[in-house]
């Protein structure tokens, strides 16, 4: 049906122009969004594709702060980034989807 076709065109028209934020890792002991904008709230990242490096696996479990900046676009509403396993029940929070990413502090 041409609905299916439409639906995926229409939800990337209203995503909005990709932007380059730079967000830290908040390294909290929740199943809850870890990543932290300049304005201190937190969201999630998720690749665009399995080719770009996982975010989520980028911390030593020692240094911090760990700061990426990225580029891409937030989903339309608050969700959970695919393929990430969570243990809990965590909060949504804004899913930022990226298609590049660069590690500006280890």
């Amino acid at each position: 049906m041409w609905i299916n076709f439409l639906i995926p065109i229409l939800l990337f028209l209203f995503q909005g122009e990709p932007q380059k934020i730079t967000v830290s890792y908040a390294a909290l002991s929740c199943s809850c969004a870890q990543w932290k904008m300049p304005d201190g709230e937190h969201i999630y990242l998720e690749r665009a594709n399995a080719k770009l490096p996982d975010a989520h696996t980028l911390w030593d479990g020692e240094n911090l702060p760990l700061v990426v900046a990225v580029t891409g676009t937030f989903r339309n509403k608050p969700g959970w980034p695919k393929g990430l396993k969570f243990k809990g029940n965590p909060e949504p929070a804004k899913v930022f989807v990226y298609d590049k990413i660069e590690t500006l502090q280890p």
